[in-house]
């Protein structure tokens, strides 16, 4: 049993890719790939410096209640390392000059990394 002619053609004239073809193909999706890739590493780098920015924020406002609960306040600047990390803590007096009262308007200053975070309070001080 032979396969009639016209059957022949049909099977023999089936469109395919040509090899140009799949190579423009490969080509585009190549760079569709990176782009996507090049997206995901930014993304990822921008969320690893929001994480590390509310970890310095949280550090901060922890070192700013902490020193804003003590009655009592000592002038100057303090540093050291809390989770892993390095702050200054530096209390000013607020103003040009020294007041005489018991009680001083101070300046409150706290840096962890890139983030700072500044108040006033009036507060006893200590030498």
């Amino acid at each position: 049993m032979s396969i009639p002619r016209h059957c022949n053609r049909l099977l023999s004239d089936q469109g395919g890719f040509t090899l140009l073809e799949v190579i423009v193909a490969l080509a585009v999706l190549s760079v569709a790939f990176g782009f996507m890739v090049s997206q995901m590493g930014q993304t990822a780098g921008r969320a690893a410096k929001a994480l590390e920015q509310q970890t310095s924020l949280a550090i901060a406002q922890s070192l700013m209640e902490e020193k804003i609960g003590d009655e009592i306040w000592r002038i100057g600047e303090e540093e050291g390392q809390k989770n892993g990390q390095s702050f200054s803590r530096e209390i000013t007096y607020h103003g040009d000059k020294k007041p005489n009262a018991d009680q001083h308007l101070l300046h409150l200053q706290v840096q962890v990394g890139a983030v700072t975070l500044q108040t006033l309070a009036v507060r006893e001080v200590t030498q």
